[in-house]
This record gives C-alpha cells, sequence and structure tokens, in this order.
C-alpha cells in the first residue's frame, strides 16, 4: 500500500513539477476514496514544500525550485534518500541545502574525480561561509564551529591505505551527513564480488551511524541502475544501510518489478521537461552521415570475432571524414574508447587547423580542468572527450550546444549522461543537436551497420534497468557487447560467402572466450600492450618459460588471469585475482 501510495506521488509531483496540472485546480478536484487519500498524501507534503525557505546565508543567483525543496523535506523525514533525478535537474544545488537543513558540521561528499573542483566551487557559490577540503590528513579534527564539506574522489576508497585513513577520520571526527553523487560507481556487479571502493565506504558510513546515531545519507544520480539487478540491490543498502536478503537479483521481470518497489519507497526521481529542443541526428535521417563502407568488409573481417575495438578503430577514419561540415568552433566530439581513439580525432581536427583540447581518463584531473575553463572561454575550439566527460560534468551547456559522438557508449543510462551534458537546464541554446555518423554496408538483401546495431540497444530503453527504476515493462534482455559483435561480423561473413559463389571461406576458430570488460582490456593495452599477444604467449608455453618471462618484465605478472574449463559452457571464464 505504501509503495502505491509512493508510486502515485512521484507521478503525481512530476507533473506539477513540470507544469502539466494546475495544482490550485487539483485542490478541487472531485474524486472517489483512493482520489482524495492520495490529494491528501500529496497536499501533506505540498503545502510545507513550497513554504521552505533556504537556512541563512544562502546566496546562489536562483530560488530553489520545488524538487530541491522536496528533496530536502524528504531527506529531513526519512534521513537516508536517493535523489534519481534527471540530469540538470539541480540536485547538487538540493544537496547543498539540505546539508544546511540537517545543520550538518561535517559533511563527507564522495564524488568522481572529474567533478570535485565544481563541486567545491558550487559549495562555495550556494552558502560562501563553507570550509571546503579536499583531502583528509590522518589525526586532523575538523571545527564545528564551521560548516566542513571534505569532498572526496572514489579512489581514495580503493587504496591500501584507505580503511585505516577512513577509521581514523570517523574515530576523530562526527560525521552529520554522506552526500555520494553518482552514486551508481559504488554498485556491486555481483553477488559474490564486492568492490573495495564499495566495501571501504559502506564501512565508514557503518562507523559513522554508531557513533553518530543521526547520521543523514543522500545518494544522487541520474541513472542509478545500469547492468543488472544486483547493482540496484546494493545501492539500496548502501543509502538505507538495512540488508535487503529478500531481494532476487536474478533477470526476471517479477524481480525488477520487486526492485522497483523498493526504490520507490526510497528515492525521489523527478525527468525535467527541458525547454529546448534536441535534435539527433545519425544515418538514419541524415544522408552526409550514413557512410558507404563497402571497401572495409575484408577489414572487418579479418579480425576476431569478438575484436569489437579492432572494428571501432576502422571505421573512424571513415566518420572523421564525414563530420566535416559539422565542426565548428564550440563542438563536442565523445568517443567511449581512448585507446587508439583519441590521438587520431585530436590530430584530424588540428590539421584542420581548429584548437583542440581533451577530457579523457589519461590526463591529470588539472589538465582536464583546466582544458574544460578553455573551452569554456572560448580558448579551446572542440574538446574531445570519452567517459569522465559523460556523468556529472557542469558548465558545458553554456557555451556547447552540438555534440558529436564517434564511439557510442554501451547503456541507454550512459548514453542518457553524456547527452545530458548539453541538454540540461541552463542551457543557452533554444535546440541541442547529438550527431552520431554511421558506417553502413548496403548487402544483397538487407544492410550490415555496427554503429546501427548499438544505437538501436541504446534505444531500446525497454530493459531490466528501467523497469527496476521507472517500472518500465522490458521487451527483450540486452545482449552482451562481445556477443552483439560476434553476431554482427557473422552476419557480415555470410554475406560474403553467398557472393563468391559457393567458395567456402575454411576459418579455423577458436573456442569463444568472454574476454574481460572493454574498460579492463583498454586499461590492460596502456600498460601490457597487445593483451590477446600476452594470452596467446602464456597459453602456448610451457610454464618454466612462462615464469621466466615474469622474472625478466615483473610488470607484465602484476595482473594473473587463472582460468579455468568448464563442462557445461564452451569457452573459458576469467578470474582476475
Amino acid at each position: 500500500m505504501e509503495f502505491l501510495i509512493q508510486y502515485k506521488l512521484r507521478v503525481l509531483w512530476n507533473k506539477v513539477l513540470n507544469q502539466v496540472i494546475d495544482v490550485e485546480k487539483l485542490r478541487h478536484e472531485p474524486g472517489g476514496a483512493n482520489f482524495a487519500l492520495l490529494k491528501q498524501h500529496f497536499f501533506d507534503e505540498y503545502n510545507e514544500v513550497i513554504a521552505y525557505t533556504p537556512p541563512k546565508g544562502y546566496s546562489f543567483h536562483y530560488k530553489l525550485n520545488a524538487m530541491q525543496q522536496l528533496t530536502v523535506y524528504r531527506v529531513l523525514k526519512n534521513k537516508r534518500y536517493g535523489n534519481w533525478s534527471g540530469t540538470g535537474a539541480g540536485k547538487t544545488i538540493s544537496f547543498i541545502v539540505t546539508s544546511r537543513a540537517v545543520d550538518a558540521r561535517l559533511t563527507l561528499l564522495v564524488g568522481l574525480n572529474s567533478t570535485i573542483a565544481q563541486l567545491g566551487e558550487a559549495i562555495q557559490e550556494v552558502y560562501p561561509n563553507s570550509k571546503v577540503f579536499t583531502r583528509y590528513s590522518k589525526g586532523q579534527v575538523f571545527d564545528r564551529n564551521q560548516y566542513n564539506y571534505l569532498i572526496l574522489n572514489y579512489d581514495k576508497f580503493q587504496q591500501g591505505y584507505s580503511e585505516e585513513l577512513f577509521q581514523d577520520l570517523s574515530e576523530n571526527n562526527r560525521i552529520d551527513f554522506i552526500a555520494i553523487d553518482e552514486v551508481h560507481n559504488v554498485k556491486q556487479r555481483t553477488e559474490q564480488q564486492e568492490s573495495l571502493r564499495r566495501g571501504t565506504l559502506k564501512r565508514l558510513g557503518g562507523r559513522a551511524s554508531e557513533t553518530n546515531p543521526d547520521l543523514y545519507v543522500l545518494g544522487m544520480s541520474a541513472t542509478p541502475v545500469i547492468n543488472n539487478l544486483t547493482e540496484a540491490k546494493s545501492l539500496l543498502e548502501m543509502i538505507t544501510g538495512k540488508e535487503y536478503k529478500d531481494l532476487n537479483t536474478n533477470r526476471t521481470l517479477t524481480n525488477a518489478l520487486e526492485v522497483f518497489k523498493q526504490m520507490t519507497l526510497n528515492d525521489l526521481r523527478y525527468i525535467p521537461k527541458y525547454q529546448i529542443a534536441i535534435k539527433e541526428l545519425d544515418g538514419s535521417n541524415t544522408s552526409p552521415l550514413r557512410i558507404d563502407g563497402t571497401h572495409l568488409i575484408d577489414k572487418l573481417l579479418n579480425i576476431g570475432n569478438q575484436n569489437y575495438l579492432g572494428a571501432e578503430r576502422i571505421l573512424l577514419n571513415e566518420k572523421l571524414k564525414a563530420i566535416h561540415p559539422y565542426l565548428k568552433k564550440g563542438l563536442m566530439i565523445y568517443s567511449y574508447f581512448t585507446d587508439k581513439m583519441i590521438r587520431p580525432i585530436v590530430e584530424h581536427l588540428t590539421k584542420l587547423g581548429y584548437r583542440v583540447g581533451t577530457f579523457t581518463g589519461d590526463e591529470s584531473m588539472e589538465e582536464r580542468d583546466v582544458n574544460k575553463e578553455a573551452f569554456l572561454h572560448g580558448n579551446i575550439d572542440i574538446l574531445v572527450g570519452s567517459r569522465p566527460i559523460g556523468t556529472g560534468v557542469d558548465g558545458l551547456q553554456k557555451i556547447c550546444d552540438r555534440l558529436i559522438v564517434l564511439s557510442l557508449p554501451w547503456t541507454d543510462s550512459e548514453y542518457t549522461q553524456l547527452k545530458g551534458r548539453i541538454y540540461r537546464q541552463g542551457s543557452k541554446f533554444g535546440e541541442v543537436e547529438i550527431i552520431v555518423p554511421q558506417v553502413v554496408i548496403p548487402l544483397a538483401d538487407r544492410e550490415w551497420s555496427w554503429d546501427m546495431q548499438r544505437m538501436n540497444l541504446i534505444r531500446n530503453k525497454k530493459t531490466l534497468a528501467n523497469a527496476s527504476v521507472d517500472g518500465v515493462i522490458p521487451s527483450k534482455m540486452m545482449p552482451k557487447p562481445e556477443t552483439l559483435f560476434a553476431r554482427s561480423q557473422e552476419a557480415l561473413r555470410e554475406w560474403k560467402d553467398r557472393v563468391n559463389e559457393g567458395k567456402l571461406l575454411n576459418i579455423n576458430r577458436k573456442d569463444l572466450v568472454f574476454p574481460l570488460r572493454p574498460e579492463i582490456l583498454e586499461q590492460l593495452g596502456r600498460s601490457l600492450g597487445d593483451f590477446s599477444e600476452v594470452n596467446r604467449k602464456w597459453s602456448v608455453s610451457k610454464s618454466s618459460t612462462t615464469h621466466d618471462r615474469l622474472k625478466e618484465h615483473p610488470k607484465t605478472g602484476i595482473i594473473i588471469i587463472r582460468y579455468t574449463q568448464r563442462k557445461e559452457r564452451r569457452g573459458m571464464k576469467f578470474h582476475i585475482k
């Protein structure tokens, strides 16, 4: 019953916040007993929310909007809460005001490395008398006569010294409020494996609640669930501090809707109706972005049947040629992958005379901030970014109205976050453009396009993630990236076999291997070179030979791969230790 009430309240609040319905008309709207009960719950909240004023010292140049007022009200009421409102809705301001509403003298804010400086600036812009710290030293004691904000990035929670350092923090200080920005970064991917950063943060929160029974916790993310139901369960546990052993995380609709119930009971989700238009251009609706890739068939077939990174690199050059008419000052270009992707993009744009800056995981945090500010002030024409720019980075909407995506992210959640960099409140433009060039190979009876397959998956929002966050019924499961590319490449190969007048192509294939996630492969590639070559050498060498190689090149052995053959499944499953 509580879920049904909260669900209806969520729907009603979204309509009110987006001005779809008139509150005063609603106040006098007739209806049955259930409608009267819903109205009573809504107006009990609404009357207090709209009357709320921020604590003394509020200096932000905008008044609080109703979503921010509602966030403060809900946190004060529930103490531990989640805000899953859409990009640009104003979650950061709501957290800052909430910290003052609960009179937090020490607030711990956890965020992405790329947004630390931005968060600190926002805090002091809203409340100038705030004391902002971006590092903690052992033995440090915060002055409780002032409002202290300790902002730490997620990496601080996965170091060898993390446990000792944060135990020292909780022993020497009383933490009043913990806010976790982009909280999906401390999710748990499997029931068995908890990330180091999640475990450290969870234990810190536990110690903080033991020393302070009045601890407040707020999690924030526009996309709290990305891949599976285990992530949703882990976020609920992180936010509420309670166990959810009754939640089954198997990939079924029933389980997803049960997770949705629990999420609804513990969160606020407002999706803004932006006052700007968004135009998405790709190869399906704009001919210059539809690139004929017939001449690439052999290259695409000669790479491994799961080497989608290789495919992305093969397709990149054609896309760079196609985007020439769309290049301009104030443009942002995105690539999910960086290895052998970002450098060719930067070199191509530089040769055309553009001043180019980057915002990827390869620079230092200071260098990224410098590049961002140079872009915002017009000293850089084009900003090329990867995953770090896709989440939590604010301000780009003030100068950028066009985003070109040369390598798509893998999920709708990541794509939504990426679009939210320019399609958000505060934009200086009436319309923004998202441009996605697509390489297409026309076949006899159909078309082949790796890019279109990726885009179609992203546009199919009816996944378990959407069911657990928004209650949307899924239509099908999303295949794994390596499975998708293997199917895609096989379709292209079958077509080539047919047009070769029956000539058979004898290809010696190994059993399918279930590879590491793309970002891990990319990181390995930077430090170890060609990962597949390392794996090949290890698999065909004697153990004594491998041992000698590791002694000669010890860095190669930093990551040890232990693999076991399983009878019930073809291929190998890798265990990283």
